[in-house]
């Protein structure tokens, strides 16, 4: 039994200083794997930092009106249209279908970048910091004057337009209302070679043929009525 633990005692010294000879070991290769990638981080170079130019701002917000002219540049092209910088805080947009008159199909057909424009400011969005700009030149004092001529114009046939209409309705109403065999006293309004068309109430006139003005064959209207006359019909 002595032996046995003698022999057991020599034995754990060498077992110990096998286990804690690979405990170093891992710890000595855990603080290389560090060191190395701290001198690696240390050897990069740092990342330049972004550098923003300060916008130099010539055209204050409270300026900025509907109509107003300015001279920009381009500062961005994209596919639906191109940023000027005008001289406000924000750039302002010109929309694809704003940088000239026609159909325009693509942007850097008609601007490129840094490229010189005049704009006018079409439309402003205080609230989203957004300014909308056209490149079309607005229309002199003449052209105006005639565009409101024609929009006066086409408002004008409208009415009028409304008039016949609201006119028709009530003819047509008129009309529905008579009833088949009432009698009236109408003034002749036209003679034609079939007939007579007589007014039998205000806006509504009506065609006596001239079949129904005699039992004759071949018979001339102006026999039996003239413009202006007033007969009795149903």
């Amino acid at each position: 039994m002595s032996a046995t633990m003698s022999a057991m005692a020599s034995v754990a010294p060498v077992a110990q200083t096998r286990f804690g000879s690979a405990k170093s070991q891992k710890v000595v290769a855990r603080r290389a794997v560090v060191a190395r990638a701290v001198a690696e981080a240390e050897a990069r170079p740092e990342k330049p930092k972004r550098k923003f130019v300060k916008k130099n701002v010539t055209v204050q917000d409270a300026d900025i009106a509907v109509g107003n002219k300015y001279e920009g540049k381009v500062k961005r092209v994209q596919e639906y249209g191109c940023f000027v910088d005008f001289g406000a805080k924000n750039d302002g947009l010109v929309h694809i279908s704003e940088l000239k008159d026609g159909f325009v199909e693509n942007v850097t057909d008609v601007v490129s970048a840094d490229q010189d424009v005049t704009v006018w400011v079409k439309s402003i969005d205080a609230e989203k910091g957004r300014i909308s700009l056209t490149m079309k030149a607005p229309p002199t004092a003449d052209e105006l004057e005639a565009i409101k001529a024609k929009e006066a114009e086409r408002e004008a046939k409208f009415a009028a337009r409304k008039a016949q209409q609201a006119e028709a309705k009530a003819k047509a109403e008129k009309v529905k209302a008579i009833k088949r065999g009432t009698a009236f006293e109408g003034e002749v309004k036209s003679v034609q070679p079939f007939g007579a068309f007589v007014e039998i109430m205000e806006g509504v006139e009506g065609l006596v043929h001239v079949t129904e003005m005699s039992d004759d064959y071949n018979v001339d209207v102006a026999d039996f009525c003239k413009d202006g006359d007033v007969d009795s019909v149903k």
